[in-house]
């Protein structure tokens, strides 16, 4: 397979995975369970924003590291 195929086809996997997990997640109703929900800002928001974008790099990572360290080779 071509590095542009192989490209491509990283980025469909990465989209798709978050795309499908979201899914999930919205389908399970765990925004509400896992983000505050008051109406005032208050100190676990930055707190559950850390932890929400903590988890995209957790997941991003991998994906982040094959197309930018191991296809090139």
């Amino acid at each position: 397979m071509s590095y542009a195929r192989s490209r491509l086809w990283l980025g469909i996997s990465g989209v798709g995975m978050m795309v499908m997990l979201s899914l999930a997640c919205l389908l399970m109703r765990l925004p509400p369970v896992f983000l505050p929900t008051n109406v005032k800002w208050g100190f676990s928001d930055p707190l559950a924003l850390m932890a929400v974008l903590c988890s995209l790099v957790t997941l991003m990572l991998p994906l982040d590291f094959m197309g930018g360290y191991v296809l090139p080779k």
